[in-house]
């Protein structure tokens, strides 16, 4: 009986045993519903990895980690944010985005961030000693209609996938540092607010209970954490699915592009290491940019303006509009910031103030503008110098009264308008790698500035005709100057009550033998000069549009007419002439600022004659060289 007694309790303690990491896994608190505990074979009846886990054991963190056990939530329909009801959302992505990449259930999605399920090497089921040194990296989604999940650790996934959620804010932490090692630190871009200011170590990045979107973030250590780790992360972005692993500091979503943020992963490797299995991207980029481009689109700067009856406003990062738009208020003053070392010491900013003019240039963090004087911005200008300008290109753009969005300027150029007495409302600036080329958003009008003050020629003289101004013709619609001759000789003031005789055709500007020059109408009117297309397809070529009823033809309406006075008689155009007309293109030109496509009336009026032959190959050097010369 002994013996038997002995041989029972022998194959009750191998039992045992075989069971335990099965039972210690159950006696964790994970409820197994009072059903036996099955556990997964292969053929020759050995625990599978599957069941085991990749070092043989799983505890209850490990199963949170990955993502399981966490609470079900009854899913409410998308707010706001769904994919069709944002009018600021836009759905395409660049040419190499395949749409039906993205994963549609959060099963898929943890099925593909679980693999494999620790980060370092594993040697015979236990962490390497350098990975054991790791500290461990916690993080928590806020997401819309679910609110705070509960936390995950070391490349877990945070957020959900196919549902149509944003996650709205991130707390993130590491775990295992000892006090005064350093931490983490982290900036959220959020729908509306651009840039948010950076914050630490599980303090609160993005917003809670304002229904706003998270569209990208920045992640990096500091302390000596940055000089013995890296940080690795990648986003889950709308319509895009999972983006590339971007590490310290790195951008990582999109920007300008209306995409939530639906998801992270996060990791923490020793430095200088690249974390072992990372899981394969929908995209090779891990940012993306409003005009399509793939790389850091505002380096690291942010924007506050001062605005009337509004006062500073909340800082806004790169790319992003800083200023108002539609509420017709000036705009007084900004500052650029950034923690950039580079930008800081060589980015400088300057603005034309209303009554003021030209102010000095400001440093990083100096105010351009004025506060609590009511003087409107009317233009400005930004600069990078030594190893800044090496490194980067600035552009930038301004939103006038008036005009809308001006063309971008770039590198010390004027953007907005001078002398016209408008208020600068808006303004976007762009900070790229050096020649990196990129698709800038477009812009309502061609020029960087309109300049009113622009040096007018030496001998022009101003007497506008009410009878030859037949409306107004906003900026954005210029185009076109037309070169005219007029076949005989007459004083200035003949040709003023010929036109108005002929129902008030006439040109801008007629430039004399002598090299004066008369101005007949302003240069935002329009003129009756230059008759109608007689062939088709002559608008669309000069890039013109009829958009006044009674305004003549679509020339007369996007271009600035120049009436020769000429006699073919074998004299030709004398010196003082031809140095007027080029004086003339250019205040012209500088006016605008751009260059207006210079042609002749008959290229547009075919069956008209005028300029001469005589002025032909004058005609040709101005369309090329913009001089007659």
């Amino acid at each position: 009986m002994r013996r038997v007694t002995t041989f029972v309790l022998a194959w009750v303690l191998a039992i045992t045993t075989a069971l335990s990491p099965g039972l210690a896994w159950a006696s964790e608190g994970v409820d197994v519903g009072g059903q036996e505990l099955a556990l997964a074979t292969d053929p020759s009846g050995k625990e599978s990895n599957q069941a085991q886990g990749v070092d043989g054991s799983r505890s209850k963190d490990d199963a949170v980690a990955q993502g399981e056990g966490q609470e079900e939530v009854e899913e409410k329909p998308a707010e706001e944010d769904g994919p069709n009801s944002n009018p600021e959302h836009v759905d395409e992505v660049p040419a190499d985005v395949d749409g039906d990449v993205a994963k549609d259930s959060e099963e898929a999605l943890q099925e593909e961030a679980d693999t494999p399920a620790v980060l370092q090497t594993v040697q015979e089921g236990t962490l390497s000693a350098e990975a054991a040194t790791v500290p461990n990296v916690e993080y928590v989604a806020h997401v819309q209609n679910i609110g705070w999940q509960k936390s995950v650790t070391n490349g877990a996934v945070a957020g959900t996938s196919g549902r149509g959620l944003r996650v709205e804010a991130l707390r993130i932490w590491l775990k295992g540092l000892k006090s005064g090692q350093g931490g983490l630190e982290y900036r959220m871009h959020v729908q509306n607010k651009g840039w948010l200011d950076w914050v630490r170590d599980g303090a609160l990045g993005g917003t809670s209970g304002k229904g706003l979107r998270t569209e990208a973030f920045q992640l990096r250590l500091y302390g000596e954490a940055a000089e013995q780790y890296d940080v690795w992360y990648r986003v889950h972005a709308q319509n895009v699915g999972w983006m590339a692993w971007a590490k310290n500091g790195e951008l990582s979503g999109s920007e300008g592009r209306g995409l939530r943020l639906e998801a992270v992963q996060i990791r923490i490797v020793a430095h200088n290491t690249t974390p072992q299995g990372l899981e394969s991207s929908n995209v090779s980029y891990a940012f993306l940019t409003s005009d399509g481009s793939s790389a850091a689109s505002s380096g690291d700067i942010r924007i506050t303006t001062h605005v009337q009856n509004i006062g500073w406003r909340t800082a806004v990062g790169g790319g992003a509009t800083a200023g108002s738009m539609g509420k017709g208020l000036r705009l007084e003053a900004f500052r650029i910031n950034t923690s950039d070392p580079v930008l800081s010491k060589g980015l400088t900013y300057r603005t034309h103030v209303q009554n003021i003019g030209w102010q000095d240039w400001q440093a990083v963090g100096g105010t351009a503008g004025t506060t609590g004087r009511g003087l409107r911005i009317e233009a400005l200008q930004i600069e990078l110098d030594d190893e800044a300008a090496q490194k980067y290109d600035v552009y930038y753009r301004a939103h006038v009264q008036n005009v809308g969005w001006m063309a971008w300027a770039e590198d010390g150029e004027m953007a907005g308008s001078l002398g016209m007495g408008y208020r600068c409302e808006a303004i976007q600036i762009r900070i790229v790698p050096k020649g990196q080329k990129i698709k800038l958003p477009s812009s309502g009008y061609r020029g960087a500035v309109i300049n009113a003050s622009a040096r007018k020629p030496p001998k022009l003289s101003i007497k506008l005709v009410p009878q030859l101004q037949h409306g107004t013709k906003p900026f954005g619609y210029q185009r076109c100057i037309v070169m005219h001759d007029t076949t005989e000789y007459r004083p200035f003031d003949y040709w003023i009550d010929a036109w108005i005789r002929r129902g008030g055709s006439g040109t801008h500007f007629m430039v004399k033998e002598d090299g004066s020059i008369r101005q007949y109408a302003d240069l935002n009117q329009i003129c009756w000069h230059a008759g109608g297309a007689t062939k088709s397809g002559l608008d669309a070529k000069f890039g013109v549009v009829a958009y006044k009823a009674n305004a003549g033809s679509a020339m007369n309406q996007c271009s600035i007419g120049i009436e020769i006075d000429h006699v073919i008689d074998g004299r030709g155009y004398p010196e003082a002439q031809l140095d007027a007309i080029d004086a003339l293109i250019a205040y012209i030109d500088e006016y605008y600022g751009f260059q207006s496509t210079i042609l002749q009336h008959k290229d547009y009026h075919t069956t008209n004659g005028d300029c001469s032959a005589q002025f032909q190959g004058y005609l040709r050097n101005l369309q090329r060289h913009r001089t007659t010369r």
